[in-house]
């Protein structure tokens, strides 16, 4: 079993993504749908991302690029996204601003010792009866977030890389 980080050693990671947020200017990222998806969605983009600092101690990552379907001959589409990362203590909130609205999307927490990840999210999103989880792993240019969707609609992996 693996034992929970200390509270110093978890503050050190949520501290340490803060601080890799204003390097990030890049966001690549590969999507593979399961065959359980109802999506189909498996390919890969790339943009740019502008990070905005705010009042609250949050961080915005807007991002603008495009996809590319794995599909011979797709044109590539247009995305943009807005994430707000906000560190809240022993956490870090995730949310997904669109339509106007803000989407929360899970809490990433200090992964137990031993894991891969360096932050994972404290419980799963659920999205009508989809399932959200995530794990954050810090690398030398920056950190990757990787994502796991399961659930009767969707059955996707996305891996974001941002650098």
């Amino acid at each position: 079993m693996m034992n929970q980080p200390s509270i110093e050693e978890a503050t050190a990671r949520i501290v340490q993504l803060g601080e890799r947020f204003s390097s990030v200017s890049r966001v690549y990222f590969r999507s593979r749908s399961g065959p359980g998806s109802r999506c189909g969605w498996s390919g890969a983009g790339e943009g740019s991302v502008t990070v905005v600092s705010g009042a609250d101690n949050s961080q915005r990552f807007f991002e603008n690029g495009h996809f590319c379907l794995d599909v011979e001959g797709a044109p590539p589409v247009a995305f943009s996204n807005v994430f707000c990362w906000k560190p809240c203590g022993d956490h870090v909130a995730l949310s997904h601003e669109r339509r106007g609205g803000d989407v929360w999307l899970f809490d990433l927490i200090a992964a137990p010792e031993g894991d891969s990840a360096d932050l994972i999210s404290r419980e799963a999103h659920l999205c009508v009866e989809d399932r959200y989880q995530a794990c954050l792993t810090f690398v030398d240019a920056g950190f990757d977030l990787e994502w796991i969707i399961d659930g009767p609609k969707k059955e996707e992996y996305l891996h974001y890389r941002y650098r």
